[in-house]
């Protein structure tokens, strides 16, 4: 695991055609620009023992990674250390066995070796996550998809070329997670791709 700054972050993603979406306001997402509309979005299960097999389907269906970056919406990890709350506790347990310091601004740089760490700070973010201030985005080195944990309990990927989508696609059906056909709510703005 390794720190990396904000503004280092935010340049490698310039070489990888991501960036900050700047049609919207703070906090800004990323995305890949010019803008691609190659997104896909599943349902957050709502067994937590389901959880870890489906985020790991996710991380397993991206191209082959050797190393990728966490990278938290508000471009800081959340201040922990004074909260008295359960979630906030175990996110605290999470980001200290990972090395994420408290309330760091920038991303962190994950070798695939640690996935498993990665995927239990995915794990508790997916379960905990409530606002737009808690989206976290999970960007391989290769730069091709982008993994978006999403407020509204889904997770999107981003593709950087259309042809990528549909073999992500069958390879999380195969794993038994089927696209939804409707929004996860009425604040979520129906995808083109849903018809």
């Amino acid at each position: 695991m390794e720190l990396i700054s904000a503004g280092a972050f935010l340049d490698w993603g310039k070489s990888r055609d991501i960036y900050l979406d700047p049609r919207c306001s703070e906090p800004r997402p990323l995305a890949f620009l010019p803008v691609r509309n190659l997104a896909r979005f599943w349902s957050i299960p709502e067994r937590a023992a389901e959880l870890p097999f489906f985020l790991k389907s996710i991380i397993d269906g991206l191209d082959p990674w050797q190393a990728g970056y966490l990278w938290p919406r508000l471009g800081r990890f959340a201040e922990l250390t004074d909260s008295i709350e359960p979630d906030a506790a175990l996110m605290r347990v999470a980001f200290k066995a990972a090395g994420v310091p408290d309330g760091y601004a920038g991303a962190v740089r994950f070798a695939a070796s640690a996935a498993n760490e990665l995927l239990a700070i995915l794990f508790l973010q997916a379960a905990f996550v409530c606002n737009s201030f808690d989206d976290l985005y999970f960007v391989p080195e290769h730069g091709a998809q982008i993994v978006m944990l999403d407020h509204h309990e889904v997770i999107h990927v981003m593709f950087a070329r259309a042809e990528m989508i549909e073999p992500f696609v069958q390879h999380m059906a195969d794993a038994g997670y089927e696209l939804p056909t409707e929004p996860p709510d009425e604040t979520f703005i129906r995808p083109d791709w849903m018809g």
